[in-house]
């Protein structure tokens, strides 16, 4: 297994190798004259439908350039300002010739190319046609156009749309999609359903999560400026991972540029919350280049010579002589100093540049982006736990203040290679690596009405997470074989999570009203943590075009992808211990902070003792395999319908084993195989020339996570709560129902009405483990049911200003659960699902002058409120509360020669609301994130 892994991780970096020599041994091409853009779309006459493969050649004076529809029919061409021919060539139609086509300088204009299938020409059927190039500016929502050509239901946010919006992260920008809403700033819920009911492609590959508490990648990692659009495809198609409830998300890299172009963006960002009020830092005192990048001194790495005296967790430390322990004791970094500072201001920065260079036949290109934010976070928490007071009412068990202070440093690169053979065949890779480091202090001031004291917890954290994907690929046309495409894809990545050294600490109030360091089983602990996720995939598609009659034309697709994944998990923890009738350290507790109670004079026998906790669950290793394969149609059925037929059979194995690190022999094995079988099918109507009607069913799966399967629990990092995992899960298995009605005005303005409804049966739930004192885990509830109403439109204010826009979505979701015997001590057997919002509302008012290259634009959101934690033992469900959320962006550009700057500014979280979470009548959490204010500056040269 290890050799064949090896194996195919250096057949992947010799193929890098081979475009990377390629990229580095050319020059930079010198600059051109002004561009534009032309976008377009080729179809047929009569059914409308969209046609791939088709070669678009653009001939002006001293140029030529070429293009290849894409399946939904798009091609893009960037040429020099002039007027130019157009030739398209599609096998089963007639050639079409296009002249006198105009490309004005720095701006996108938009085309439909109509061609004539060559039985119809020779029944003398008119000549191919072009419709009108529409100018539109330098933002072209080419979105709408995707959505309306696709053959299923989905959803697209373009990067034209993240430039309108001003959103700097995936996350942000699918706030604003119909149905979806955002969870934790980074977990994205598609029709209501929770993060578990939704995955994540990366240019059609699947990825792993660098977050352990998670089956799905947070969306915060990805920023926008690396992505070309965001597909959320609801209805499921045969081609698809058939892990699908409420959608697939589907990242797409920008490609590479036809001509030269680099950009640097800068931008600075202040908080009401945050920028210019103290906070509390941890500092170890090694700082430097690497610290503001995000990566550890080593100050936090595991103590070498810790591990040596236990072997790597095989030896206890019972039985290491009083030598050893006074070594590994001295061994642990003991300064717990934290500094009150002045908090900075935000600051990101980001730098972009690609070309291509064209031979006589051949060509090859390049795009580079790397992007840098340091960003801090100051808040102040309100937080309540409350249990039964005996007549069902609720009563304090406790109230704290949090104080969170949070630096994050986001690290992200990509690069792009292309490399066109000729016009039949080309070959791409992408690289790409995104990290995240939090450093974080938490302290909180918290009154234990059982106890009847008062405790101040403190909690260290740095917490590292980092994603590498490369990826190899080749898309290949063979006009021999009657046009048949063969597109093919590897993809190596690696998912990382290291969280070292987190320190917790207790101090608890006396009766003199001082705090004393507390010496209970919940104080001093420290922790290392590690996840590291491989994963290898490889998979291929098929397209060969028939044609039965004239009215009559279908796409026939075969593929096949495979998925492996190998999981290693790692947790140790420690506390120091002392028998205080042994010594007179008590005294001393009173009065010290942490860095003297554990000074080297106060470590050694009957003094303090380094002891191990690690649970006997606390580590395991995992593997994942599935295997796919599918056969899908896509017909023409005359002019006024359209079938997408397909199954796909996955063979899918799941393996989780938890060991003892001291007797790796003690294991539990949970173990998941399954086969399914899962057919597809959406049908479209075109009701006319404007309108079309879509349905969609299918029948999809849900699996658990590893982690999930696991026995060894976690501390969830937002919520805090224990976490365990259930080895007795099985997938879920779901029924999808979909209609939507849409309505295309133009290019840009549309109306779009949806319905759908699910049902679910087995699916999973977090409930509370019985006995467990409040521990989450995991069960099968018996069945459950997801439907909803959604509602989106985009049109043009033309009778106040041809400049202004307006866009609103909403979306309605029902949804209900029966726990059955998973949720015994759950309050309500019956209720929705966990997470999910009975409604949720965008809307955006936008002024977008081509002339002038200026942008503004207004955003609002809102979501109903939702089960955070479910209730317990008669405890009523937790629900955060709607918030408002307005946002503003504006962007302004000059050009100063050939080159040119463009201005922005972004404002967030405008109203300010109250962030709050309640329990009966009662507030659980109440906090604010404060105002956000951004000025940006762009350099495009």
């Amino acid at each position: 297994m290890r050799n064949q892994k090896q194996l195919r991780r250096t057949t992947t970096q010799a193929l890098t190798a081979v475009f990377l020599t390629f990229f580095f041994n050319l020059s930079f091409a010198q600059e051109e004259a002004a561009s534009g853009q032309l976008l377009g779309k080729v179809i047929a006459q009569g059914s409308e439908s969209a046609l791939a493969g088709a070669l678009i050649t653009a001939v002006g004076v001293d140029v030529e350039r070429f293009a290849k529809t894409d399946a939904e029919g798009n091609f893009s061409i960037e040429l020099p300002q002039g007027t130019y021919d157009l030739t398209v060539e599609q096998s089963q139609f007639a050639t079409g010739n296009f002249s006198g086509v105009k490309i004005a300088p720095n701006v996108s204009q938009e085309t439909r190319l109509i061609l004539v299938r060559r039985q119809s020409q020779a029944a003398g059927i008119s000549s191919p046609e072009i419709e009108e190039v529409v100018v539109t500016g330098s933002y072209v929502p080419r979105g709408a156009d995707s959505e309306r050509w696709s053959e299923n239901i989905v959803d697209i946010i373009s990067a034209e749309d993240f430039a309108v919006t001003g959103d700097s992260s995936a996350v942000d920008a699918l706030a604003r999609v119909t149905g979806l809403t955002v969870v934790g700033d980074k977990y994205v819920y598609v029709r209501g359903l929770g993060e578990r009911y939704s995955n994540t492609t990366f240019n059609r590959s699947a990825l792993p999560s660098p977050d352990p508490t998670r089956r799905v990648i947070p969306m915060d990692l990805f920023p926008t400026g690396a992505l070309e659009s965001v597909d959320i495809q609801k209805t499921y198609a045969a081609r698809l991972p058939g892990d699908f409830s409420g959608g697939t998300v589907q990242l797409k890299t920008r490609g590479v540029p036809d001509e030269s172009r680099n950009k640097i963006s800068i931008n600075i960002e202040g908080n009401s919350e945050t920028t210019g009020n103290s906070g509390l830092i941890y500092e170890t005192g090694s700082s430097g280049f690497r610290t503001e990048l995000g990566f550890d001194q080593g100050d936090r790495s595991f103590p070498t010579v810790l591990n040596d005296i236990t072997q790597n967790g095989t030896r206890s430390l019972n039985l290491a002589t009083d030598a050893e322990l006074l070594a590994a004791s001295q061994s642990l970094n003991r300064d717990f100093d934290t500094n009150l500072e002045d908090l900075p201001a935000n600051y990101g920065l980001e730098f972009s540049k690609g070309d291509r260079f064209e031979g006589e036949t051949s060509s090859l290109g390049y795009s580079l982006g790397v992007r840098y934010d340091n960003d801090w976070v100051q808040r102040r928490e309100e937080r309540a736990t409350f249990g039964l007071d005996g007549q069902g009412g609720l009563r304090t068990l406790d109230d704290s203040t949090q104080f969170r202070t949070e630096q994050t440093v986001d690290l992200s690169g990509i690069l792009n290679l292309e490399y066109e053979i000729n016009d039949y065949h080309s070959l791409r890779s992408v690289t790409f690596i995104t990290r995240q480091t939090e450093n974080r202090f938490v302290r909180e001031d918290t009154f234990l009405s059982e106890n009847d004291i008062n405790v101040l917890d403190s909690t260290i954290e740095w917490v590292e997470r980092q994603l590498f994907t490369q990826q190899v690929g080749g898309n290949h046309l063979f006009e021999e074989a009657g046009n048949l495409e063969l597109d093919w894809q590897a993809t190596t990545a690696r998912a990382n999570r290291d969280e070292p050294d987190t320190r917790f600490y207790r101090f608890e109030q006396q009766p003199s009203e001082n705090y004393a360091f507390s010496d209970t089983g919940q104080s001093n602990e420290r922790t290392w943590e590690s996840l590291e996720d491989d994963v290898w995939s490889v998979g291929f598609d098929l397209a060969l075009p028939i044609q039965f009659t004239d009215n009559v034309f279908t796409t026939l697709e075969v593929g096949y992808a495979y998925h492996e994944k190998e999981r290693v998990s790692g947790f140790r923890r420690f506390r120091f211990l002392s028998d205080f009738s042994q010594n007179d350290l008590r005294d001393e507790l009173f009065q010290a902070d942490p860095s003297d109670i554990f000074a080297d004079e106060n470590l050694g026998p009957d003094l303090w003792e380094l002891v191990e906790n690690t649970l006997p669950t606390d580590n395991y290793v995992a593997e994942e395999k599935i295997a796919g394969y599918y056969i899908n149609t896509d017909t023409d059925l005359g002019a006024k319908w359209r079938l997408s037929l397909g199954v796909r059979l996955e063979d899918s194995l799941q393996d989780v084993t938890t060991f003892e690190l001291i007797n790796p022999d003690q294991q539990t094995v949970a173990t998941l195989d399954e086969n399914q079988i899962l057919p597809a099918l959406t049908a479209t109507y075109s009701i006319n020339d404007d309108m079309q009607l879509r349905f969609g069913v299918s029948r999809t799966v849900n699996r658990p996570d590893l982690k999930e399967l696991s026995e060894a629990p976690y501390i969830d990092p937002e919520e805090r709560y224990t976490v365990i995992g259930n080895p007795n899960l099985r997938l879920a298995k779901i029924d999808n129902y979909d209609i939507r009605w849409e309505w295309y005005f133009n290019t840009q303005d549309n109306l779009q009405i949806a319905a759908f409804y699910k049902e679910f049966d087995s699916p999973i739930e977090r409930v509370i483990r019985l006995g467990g004192g409040g521990v989450r885990s995991f069960a099968n509830a018996d069945s459950a049911e997801n439907q909803g109403v959604e509602f989106s439109l985009r049109k043009s204010l033309g009778f106040i200003s041809e400049d202004l826009w307006v866009k609103f979505n909403g979306a309605w979701i029902d949804s209900e659960i029966d726990i059955g015997n998973a949720g015994a001590q759950q309050t309500n057997q019956t209720r929705e699902l966990q997470g999910q919002s009975p409604w949720v509302a965008n809307f955006q008012l936008g002024y977008d002058n081509p002339e002038r290259d200026i942008q503004a634009t207004l955003l609002f959101n809102m979501a109903g409120e939702r089960i955070t934690d479910v209730g317990t033992q008669g405890l009523p469900d937790a629900f955060e509360q709607p918030v408002e959320s307005l946002d503003f962006n504006y962007r302004h550009a000059f050009n100063i020669g050939k080159q040119q700057l463009r201005v922005k500014l972004r404002a967030r979280n405008i109203l300010d609301p109250t962030f709050e979470e309640t329990r009966g009548d009662e507030v659980q959490r109440s906090y604010k994130k404060g105002r956000t204010v951004q000025l940006g500056l762009d350099w495009e040269f």
